[in-house]
């Protein structure tokens, strides 16, 4: 019977992610890693063991499409968090030249 094959990356997890998502895939995977070591104790049929193993794979890969979607989403919003500044600093930028305009003209017409 084949042994386990161990999951050698830890999975990353980056600020902003979705933390319950990612610590409840993180336990099925651990859960799953354990059934596929328990099961090569007994008399399981290797092809159970297989299919543990591909579950186990399978939710790796969705719990690294979710970092992946994580970090575009934190990519958008810090793109729109710099755009907002900006539009910020021109809004305050325009009002006190426009301060300036008036009394430059005001203090010039007496």
């Amino acid at each position: 019977m084949p042994e386990a094959e161990p999951l050698n990356e830890p999975l990353q997890v980056e600020p902003g992610d979705e933390v319950e998502t990612v610590q409840s895939m993180q336990i099925s995977i651990y859960l799953l890693i354990a059934m596929a070591q328990a099961t090569g104790d007994t008399n399981e049929s290797s092809g159970q063991t297989q299919q543990i193993l591909t579950e186990i794979r399978e939710l790796r890969q969705e719990v690294e499409q979710a970092n992946k979607k994580t970090d575009e989403f934190n990519q958008k919003f810090d793109n729109y968090q710099k755009a907002t500044q900006w539009v910020v600093q021109l809004a305050f930028s325009l009002i006190a030249a426009a301060t300036v305009t008036v009394i430059v003209s005001t203090v010039l017409g007496r």
